[in-house]
C-alpha cells in the first residue's frame, strides 16, 4: 500500500501528464497547486469542508511533480485566475487534490485539474504501488471534462 502523500503526489503528476484534456506529452508553463484540499476534486461539487495540506503531503506532491517545470503553492483560485477568465500565466495550470482513502490495497484519490474558463478535469484515480512505487492504476466514479 502506498502511503498516503505519495498517492497524492502520483496522482496530480498523472492528471497532469496523461489525462489534463490535452492528451499525454502536453507540458504547462507553471503548476499552480492548492495549498488546501480541493473540496471539488473528483467531480462531487456537493462536497464541502477543505483542510490546510500537511507538510508530508506538500513534499510528496513537490517532489512527483519536480522535473515538469516551475510549481506554485496558492492558497487558491482567485491567486491563478486572471481578469479575463485565463490563468494569470499564460498556459499554467491549477492542480487540486482532495482528502484521500484506503480502499483494500489502494489509495482513492481524487483530483481536479484547472488551465482555463472551458478547459478542466476533475476525477477520482486508484493509486497503487507497482514496483514499489505509487502508480495510478485506474479511475472510480465520474469523470468531468471541460
Amino acid at each position: 500500500l502506498p502511503g498516503v502523500p505519495e498517492a497524492m503526489g502520483a496522482a496530480l503528476f498523472h492528471v497532469a501528464t496523461v489525462d489534463n484534456t490535452f492528451g499525454g506529452g502536453m507540458s504547462f508553463t507553471a503548476y499552480f497547486v492548492q495549498e488546501r484540499t480541493d473540496p471539488h476534486a473528483g467531480g462531487d461539487f456537493d462536497r464541502f469542508g477543505s483542510r490546510p495540506l500537511n507538510n508530508q503531503e506538500v513534499a510528496a506532491i513537490t517532489a512527483a511533480l519536480e522535473g515538469l517545470g516551475e510549481v506554485r503553492w496558492i492558497p487558491g483560485l482567485d491567486d491563478f485566475w486572471g481578469s479575463d477568465d485565463a490563468p494569470r500565466v499564460p498556459g499554467s495550470v491549477m492542480l487540486g487534490v482532495g482528502d484521500a482513502a484506503v480502499d483494500g490495497d489502494a489509495i482513492v484519490v481524487p483530483v481536479s485539474l484547472l488551465c482555463g474558463s472551458v478547459c478542466g478535469t476533475w476525477r477520482t484515480y486508484r493509486v497503487e504501488l507497482v514496483d514499489g512505487v505509487a502508480r495510478v492504476t485506474g479511475s472510480e466514479g465520474p469523470i468531468v471534462i471541460s
